[in-house]
Formats: structure tokens, C-alpha cells, sequence
């Protein structure tokens, strides 16, 4: 089971059973809605998942100030995946949605888990099923004896004793005569299938065996080909990364190649006054004009111009770009 199988029985589970309020919500809605469910009590998974997306760098004090005190545009990707406009959102706009919407079992791990007992019943079935074919096609090669064959045997056989009868002489042997006659003993075996056939059975085997080697080689590659190249393309809203269409005119903001780790990690810090000591090592930041910095989440290059690297934050720049403006404050 794949992580979009869940996104899918997760919107399936919506639509049939859609909590009154969630038809055609509004970001304040949403919000409300987030608010109300935190006073209800959420597990430590949920809690997590909300922290995650409404406090990330702990700049709040509790998870109920980050939902408050949370731009309603930041929850805009949330409603467009709710009514259908969004196909792929993010990973944690899917966790929200099956917060919402009380999905269960949640989270992904736990639907998988519960979701793989019955088909893994059904493929040891399928297993024990294609043995027994295979056993049944093998018990049931028979090879029938060839008339033409045992008839030579016989003829040969005759033609034999009627020899001994008449080549019967005497023979002198340290002195001695003896009757020496020709004894023929012939041993009537069971006949075994024929060394040609064997040749051809394994022959066949092997040929078989290397064309499913070479279609299975194939259609691997195929799958992992078309698992790169359908990744699709994301574009930059003004805080962060969403997936997009590639048939898109590119503008701006442009449209680029789909990059995993920019689309989970790349944030840019919208309150600069919320950073401390602690955040050195995992904030990066760009000059955008003189006396004007942004802040982001992730290494890399700015969005919107991809030939400014970011830069690590530094105990320096804190103190000059960040304490400064706190005093002036």
C-alpha cells in the first residue's frame, strides 16, 4: 500500500461522510476548526502532525497560539486539496485532512499495517495455489511406450536362442573337455524416457526462464523510469513550495523541475524576530536589498532567483540584522 492508495481512501471517506461545516470550508474556517478539535483533545500523533504545521520552529509559545496567531493564506493548499482543485498536495496536508476528518486508522503506518493482512493472506494462497499447478503438470507427463521397439526386442531375443541351440561345441581347457554353451541372459528393465527428450524439456525450460528474466529486467526499468520522470513540476507561493501542472506557461513566479527535498523543507521565516542562537545551523538566509534579509528553512538558492545561494545564518548577521531590528522595535 502506497502513500497515494491513502491519500485516495482518504478522500474517499470524505465525500461519503463529509463533517458538517467541511462542504466548502474557508481558511478561518479551517482554523476554527483546528481550534476546536485541540480543546477536544488530540492524540500525541495528531498533536505532532499540528505542531509540525502550524508551529514548526516552536516561535509560539503552545500549539494553540501558532493556530491563532496562523496567516489564513497558509491554509489556502488545505481548501484547494478539500474541494478538488489540488491532485498532489503535500504530505502533511494530507495528514490534516484525515485529522479533520477523524480518519481512521491513522497515521499512514497504521493504515498500512492493517491494510496488508488481508492481502498477504491472499498472496500466500496464490503461492500454494501456482506450486500445486506446477506439481500437477509434472505428476501428469507420461511416456508411452513405443510398439516398434519392443517388438525389436523381442525378435532379437529369439533370434538368440535359436543360435545357442545350434553353436553348441566343445572346447579344451588345461587338458580337460568341456561343453561350453552360449548363455544369454537378457534382463527385461523398465524403459526410461529418452535422453532427446530430456534434451528438449530442459531446452524449453531455459528459454522460457530467459525471456521472463528479460521481461521482468524490462518492465523494471520502465517502472522506475516513469517513477522519475512523472514528478511533475512546483512552483513557489511566497512561502514555500507547491506541486503544479509542467504545461504551465513558466513565469513568475517560475515553474521548476519537482525536487523533493525543497518541497518538504524549503519555509521562508516570515518573522525574523522569532530567531535565537538556536537556530544557527539550521537557518539560511539571503541579501535581498541593503538592510533587507530573508530567512529560510533550507539550504539551497533563492526561489525566486535561482543565482543567489542562501547563506548559513551566523552569530553576526543575528546580531546585526535581527537583535538591531528587535531594539528598534
Amino acid at each position: 500500500m502506497t502513500p497515494d492508495k491513502f491519500r485516495e481512501a482518504i478522500i474517499v471517506a470524505y465525500n461519503e461522510n463529509t463533517p458538517e461545516g467541511l462542504e466548502q470550508p474557508s481558511p478561518g474556517d479551517l482554523k476554527r476548526f483546528f481550534l476546536s478539535l485541540l480543546a477536544e483533545g488530540l492524540s500525541k500523533e495528531d498533536t505532532e502532525t499540528l505542531t509540525k504545521f502550524f508551529n514548526p520552529i516552536n516561535q509560539y509559545p503552545d500549539l494553540e497560539t501558532g493556530i491563532k496567531r496562523y496567516e489564513l493564506d497558509k491554509l489556502k493548499p488545505l481548501r484547494k486539496f478539500i474541494i478538488g482543485e489540488t491532485e498532489q498536495p503535500r504530505e502533511i496536508i494530507v495528514k490534516l485532512l484525515a485529522i479533520l476528518i477523524d480518519f481512521k486508522p491513522r497515521p499512514y503506518s497504521k493504515w498500512k499495517e492493517e491494510c496488508q493482512i488481508i492481502p498477504k493472506e491472499n498472496d500466500e494462497l496464490n503461492q500454494s495455489k501456482q506450486k500445486s499447478d506446477v506439481s500437477s503438470s509434472i505428476v501428469f507427463i507420461t511416456i508411452e511406450d513405443e510398439p516398434l521397439d519392443a517388438q525389436k526386442m523381442q525378435n532379437r531375443e529369439t533370434e538368440i536362442r535359436e543360435r545357442d541351440n545350434t553353436t553348441e561345441t566343445k572346447a579344451k581347457i588345461d587338458g580337460q573337455a568341456v561343453d561350453q554353451s552360449a548363455t544369454v541372459n537378457i534382463t527385461n528393465t523398465k524403459k526410461t524416457l529418452p535422453n532427446i527428450y530430456i534434451e528438449i524439456l530442459k531446452s524449453r525450460y531455459r528459454i522460457i526462464i530467459t525471456y521472463s528474466l528479460g521481461i521482468l529486467v524490462a518492465c523494471s526499468g520502465l517502472f522506475f523510469y516513469f517513477q522519475k520522470s512523472n514528478k511533475g513540476c512546483m512552483i513557489w507561493t511566497g512561502y514555500q513550495y507547491e506541486r503544479t501542472s509542467c504545461d504551465k506557461q513558466s513565469g513568475k513566479p517560475p515553474i521548476v523541475t519537482y525536487n523533493d527535498s525543497l518541497y518538504k523543507q524549503m519555509t521562508r521565516i516570515e518573522d525574523p524576530n522569532t530567531l535565537t542562537k538556536n537556530d544557527i545551523g539550521s537557518t539560511w538566509y539571503a541579501i535581498i536589498q541593503k538592510d533587507s534579509l530573508e530567512f529560510y528553512t533550507s539550504p539551497g538558492y533563492h526561489p525566486l532567483n535561482p543565482n543567489k545561494k542562501l547563506k548559513p545564518l551566523t552569530e553576526y548577521i543575528l546580531n546585526k540584522y535581527v537583535k538591531e531590528s528587535k531594539s528598534k522595535l
